[in-house]
C-alpha cells in the first residue's frame, strides 16, 4: 500500500481557511447563506415553541398555588395533620447524641452554642404583628395574621445562656419543639382521668400541649435521677394554628436532665394531645435522643 504524503503546517492551515470561508461558492463553515439562514430560523421556532410550552406550563402550576399556605392540607397533606418534634442541640446530622465530660468545656461548648442560636431568634423577635400574650393576656382575641410573642424568661431560670444551660454541672438542657404543620391545632386534654403517663400527673392543663420524657428501657429508667421542664406544663396552646404568618416562632419547652454518670442513656419524648398520635418507628408526635454526662 503505498504511503500516503503528509501533508505541510501550511498546507493544513490553507485548507482550514477554506473551509472556513470557500471564495468560490460562498460556503461558511460549509454551509451557503441561503443553508444558514434555513437553519437559524428553524431553530428559532424550535426553542422559541419549547420557551412558550414551558411558559404555559409554569403559568398553570402556579395557578395552583396558594402564596399563604401549602395545596395539599389536614389529612391530604403527607403529615396527615400529626406533626412530629424535633430536639437541640443538634450538632451533627448524622448522630442524635449528646455526650460530653462536664469538667471539659470544650467537649460542651459546641452544645452550648448551639442552643444559645437556637434561643437567639427569640429574644430578637419583634414586628407590628407581635403581640403579647403572655400572663392574663391569653391572646385570644389576636387576629388571624397576629402572632404571640415567646418570652424566653419562660424557659425557667436553670436553662440559660448565663449558666451554661447546665452543661457545666453534668446536667444538660435539651430545647423541645413541635414542627410546624400548617393549620394544625391541638386538642389538649383536659382532665387526666384519660389513659395518660404517671409524668403528666398534675402537669395537665387545657391550655397546654403536654410533653413527656422517658428512658427507652428499664436500665435507662433507673439511671434518670429527674427531668424537668420549662415551662413545666408544656407548650402553650395558644402559638397555634401556624398559618405562614410573618414573624411566626413555635414555642418551645425545655427539659433538663439529671442522669447517673458514665451510662448512654436513650430517651423518648412525645408531646400530648388528642389529635398527637405517637409511633415508635416512624417517631410521629415525638423525637429521640440519647445523653452521656461524665466526670
Amino acid at each position: 500500500m503505498p504511503n500516503e504524503e503528509k501533508k505541510s503546517f501550511r498546507e493544513k492551515m490553507s485548507n482550514c481557511g477554506h473551509f472556513c470561508y470557500n471564495s468560490e461558492t460562498g460556503e461558511v463553515l460549509g454551509r451557503t447563506a441561503n443553508s444558514w439562514l434555513k437553519i437559524v430560523v428553524f431553530y428559532l421556532f424550535y426553542y422559541g415553541a419549547l420557551a412558550g410550552f414551558f411558559a404555559v406550563c409554569m403559568t398553570v402550576f402556579f395557578t395552583t398555588l396558594d402564596s399563604q399556605g401549602p395545596t395539599q392540607r389536614n389529612m391530604q397533606s403527607l403529615l396527615k395533620q400529626n406533626p412530629g418534634m424535633g430536639f437541640r442541640p443538634f450538632t451533627d446530622v448524622t448522630k442524635t447524641v449528646i455526650k460530653f465530660n462536664a469538667k471539659n468545656p470544650k467537649e460542651y461548648e459546641e452544645y452550648v452554642k448551639n442552643l444559645n442560636d437556637s434561643i437567639r431568634i427569640y429574644t430578637s423577635s419583634a414586628g407590628d404583628n407581635v403581640v403579647d400574650c403572655s400572663g392574663s393576656n391569653t391572646g385570644s382575641n389576636k387576629g388571624d395574621s397576629e402572632v404571640c410573642g415567646f418570652p424566653v424568661s419562660l424557659l425557667g431560670d436553670r436553662c440559660t445562656p448565663d449558666n451554661g444551660f447546665g452543661y457545666p454541672e453534668g446536667k444538660p438542657c435539651v430545647l423541645l419543639k413541635i414542627n410546624k404543620v400548617y393549620g394544625w391545632k391541638p386538642q389538649t386534654f383536659d382532665n387526666e382521668t384519660e389513659d395518660l403517663p404517671d409524668a403528666l400527673v398534675g402537669r395537665l392543663d387545657p391550655d397546654y400541649v403536654g410533653v413527656t420524657c422517658e428512658g427507652e428501657s428499664d436500665a435507662d429508667k433507673d439511671n434518670t435521677r429527674n427531668i424537668t421542664f420549662y415551662p413545666d406544663k408544656g407548650f402553650p396552646a395558644v402559638y397555634y394554628p401556624y398559618l405562614n404568618q410573618p414573624g411566626y416562632l413555635a414555642p418551645v419547652v425545655m427539659a433538663q436532665f439529671d442522669v447517673a454518670p458514665g451510662r448512654l442513656l436513650m430517651f423518648w419524648c412525645r408531646a400530648w394531645a388528642r389529635n398527637i398520635k405517637h409511633h415508635r418507628v416512624d417517631l410521629q408526635g415525638s423525637v429521640r435522643f440519647e445523653i452521656m454526662v461524665d466526670y
